[in-house]
């Protein structure tokens, strides 16, 4: 039967949570389906492992990812956010060694579909590493 709305076994009638009301997260008498949960705000809305040869290993909403030079990759998001909002975190696993970090590029603001990981060593100056790993948050 294809009824957003039911009779649950304590009788109380539940539905589903529509797109607007995860992204209001107020309700506390709808349920989250599979199909509406990635957009609670507390929901990650991206996840990325990609090696520095801009080679996706594993990813949820990334459609690709570019090489943009030593230390730097540029994240194509399938589908955007809705403003520059929005709040990525990175971090790198290098067999290099340690002392290498990620950040997110703070030259310019990162766009809705897109922003940039730069990856720098312990001397400060851009490195690349093994993978790197990226998960950001926000509305879509």
């Amino acid at each position: 039967m294809a009824n957003s709305a039911f009779d649950s076994p304590l009788g109380v009638n539940a539905s589903s949570a529509s797109q607007s009301e995860q992204e209001a997260a107020t309700s506390t008498t709808t349920f989250t389906s599979p199909g509406t949960q990635q957009f609670h705000p507390s929901a990650s809305k991206l996840w990325l492992r990609a090696d520095f040869g801009a080679t996706v290993s594993d990813s949820y909403n990334v459609t690709s990812i570019s090489d943009d030079g030593t230390g730097k990759a540029t994240v194509t998001i399938a589908t955007d956010f809705g403003g520059a909002t929005y709040c990525v975190a990175a971090t790198v696993n290098t067999a290099e060694g340690s002392g290498r970090w990620a950040t997110i590029d703070n030259t310019s603001p990162p766009a809705a579909g897109t922003f940039e990981i730069n990856v720098y060593s312990a001397a400060g100056t851009l490195a690349d590493g093994s993978f790197m790993y990226a998960v950001a948050f926000g509305a879509q």
